[in-house]
């Protein structure tokens, strides 16, 4: 939901803000008794120390965790699934005694009132069946809340289709047959159980030009040198279990990988990656009769063994993979993909999360080098959000997209690869993240190689600053989205950027976390043609993890670039009262 953001007169800067009266005037009382008078609370800095208590300085850096597939709570940690079985039931998706303790607690308030009608006229038998309790380890508390109940089916372990366990009840009830079929349909549908990809139907990405299917068809063999999963493993470790995964597109190119479920994956967890190439090639690069073949003989199993911690099943599935994927035509993929204008969006997350832990994850301590609370504090914004951000702008094949202090630049590859966009563009002044642009850039377009993915061109200006930068002097003009991460820019840096935007052409999107135009602007009319009284600005709220410094969720801003002046400059506002972005209604 997007509200339009109005402005009225007056200012907020700090400066006028310090030069208001610091007493409030003494009341009559306090002129005979001598009170002290209160001190007025300056708003404009509370305002800004709470913003920045926003971001802390002193954490440590951390990858995002959002691409890391988890059973439960702790899941990556040896002995996380016996802790689980005692929480849990060992049942099957069918076993209506698995899906939550307020199932349960509906279960029984069935049986009794079956039971009371049993006594009123039910022969004996079905008294038996009405009464019959299965047991179940789901420990149950005295009053469930509802808060609880929605934790227990989050953290409910995933069960394949061969899993061991109590099968339902064959006399239960009708009605707890219908209730627990509707409530399981509903588990699936948000879990989406036995599968390595979180969101597979709710979004996908259409473009005619996603492969590149000539290229594929003139070279038969991959000559370029990737960064494998191996080298991220500890080195210190002796006789690792190792296993190789064969590329659908490459016959001659198999990546390494270490499976152990006994060590730390809360940062990488390798056996999640080769589950989400495994489940991706099939539902994208596979012809639809192999695709079912490797579906039973291979997904289904590994999801299992994934399950289980179990390594040696784990690497059956992937060696299994691997047979079957080398007898597919490779000229039967090809044409798949030349027929393929959809692709999951999750798809696109995953290849670039598996670039960023390969090359920006290992060195991410040397972007804590910089002075805390300046311009040059490094955040990021994660790819969920960006994806929602870029559709809202309208961002599309053909658009240029600008980034100014473009970071690593995951936000200007996102757009390349993900949008289609003609040039996508990134300027970024530190060295340590130049460096990491360079690096991550050259994997990505190699790794889109792999995949046969069609990568758009993207361009950077590294190690200098946008201001006086002629290539972003250049390029502005003809910007169609534009983003800039001013979240804890000062005043001066945000003066710069509004004298750089000013040669934005009409219809152009300016994506910020803070309101490029000041709050309580009015319009200079010695400088009508300014573009700040031509931006339409609209706030959206900014769901939780969705930027890297913070989980909680906050706001941000798309303004658009109009031909004549924005009405809203001219909203009128009470003296004194705090500004709302609606107009004031005078009584008596």
């Amino acid at each position: 939901m997007t509200t339009d953001t109005t402005y009225g007169t007056g200012s907020a800067n700090a400066d006028e803000a310090s030069s208001l009266p610091a007493t409030s005037p003494l009341k009559g009382s306090e002129k005979t008794t001598g009170r002290v008078p209160k001190k007025r609370v300056n708003k404009s800095l509370l305002s800004l120390l709470n913003d920045a208590c926003k971001y802390s300085a002193y954490s440590e850096y951390s990858m995002p965790s959002g691409f890391l597939r988890r059973k439960g709570s702790d899941s990556s940690r040896p002995g996380a699934k016996d802790d689980e079985l005692q929480n849990t039931t060992q049942g099957s998706d069918n076993n209506p005694s698995s899906i939550s303790v307020s199932v349960q607690k509906q279960r029984q308030v069935n049986k009794k009132r079956q039971s009371e009608s049993s006594v009123n006229g039910l022969d004996e038998n079905t008294q038996k069946v009405v009464t019959r309790k299965k047991p179940s380890r789901i420990k149950k508390k005295a009053d469930p809340q509802s808060r609880h109940t929605s934790k227990l089916v989050a953290e409910s372990p995933r069960k394949s289709e061969s899993s061991v366990g109590s099968q339902p009840d064959a006399t239960s009830s009708t009605n707890n047959l219908m209730n627990h079929k509707n409530l399981r349909k509903d588990l699936v549908s948000s879990q989406r159980a036995n599968s390595f990809i979180e969101d597979q139907t709710n979004h996908f990405t259409r473009r005619r030009d996603l492969f590149d299917s000539d290229a594929l068809q003139s070279k038969e063999t991959f000559d370029c040198e990737l960064i494998h999963s191996r080298s991220l493993s500890d080195p210190q470790r002796t006789n690792p279990n190792v296993v190789k995964l064969q590329s659908i597109l490459y016959p001659d190119f198999e990546e390494e990988y270490t499976v152990d479920f006994n060590v730390d994956l809360s940062k990488y967890n390798p056996m999640s990656e080769i589950g989400r190439i495994i489940e991706y090639t099939v539902q994208i690069y596979v012809p639809k009769k192999i695709a079912n073949q490797l579906r039973k003989k291979v997904v289904q199993p590994l999801n299992k063994a994934f399950d289980d911690r179990n390594q040696e099943g784990f690497i059956r599935a992937v060696e299994t993979f691997n047979e079957i994927v080398r007898k597919v035509p490779r000229t039967d993929v090809i044409e798949r993909l030349r027929c393929t204008e959809e692709v999951p969006t999750s798809f696109f997350h995953s290849l670039l999360h598996t670039v960023y832990v390969r090359t920006i994850h290992p060195k991410a301590r040397s972007l804590k080098e910089y002075q805390a609370f300046s311009n040059y504090v490094y955040g990021e914004l994660l790819p969920n959000f960006l994806t929602t951000a870029y559709a809202q702008c309208g961002l599309k094949s053909g658009d240029i997209f600008m980034d100014l202090g473009s970071g690593v630049g995951n936000c200007v590859l996102q757009a390349a690869l993900e949008f289609g966009c003609s040039l996508s563009f990134g300027c970024e002044l530190m060295p340590n993240a130049s460096d990491l642009t360079t690096t991550q850039e050259l994997e990505l377009q190699r790794r889109c190689k792999l995949w046969g993915l069609k990568l758009c061109p993207t361009k950077f200006s590294l190690r200098t600053s946008f201001v006086d930068n002629p290539i972003v002097d250049e390029l502005l003009p003809k910007c169609d989205v534009l983003l800039v991460n001013n979240f804890i820019f000062d005043a001066k840096l945000n003066l710069q950027i509004q004298k750089l935007i000013q040669v934005l052409k009409p219809g152009c999107k300016v994506i910020s976390l803070k309101n490029l135009r000041p709050f309580g602007y009015t319009i200079n009319f010695d400088d009508v043609g300014n573009i700040m009284n031509r931006l339409t600005v609209k706030r959206y709220d900014l769901p939780e993890n969705s930027v890297s410094w913070t989980h909680r969720g906050g706001e941000y801003y798309i303004s658009t670039v109009g031909e004549d002046i924005d009405e809203s400059i001219f909203t009128t506002h009470s003296k004194g009262r705090v500004r709302m972005g609606r107009r004031v209604k005078y009584t008596r």
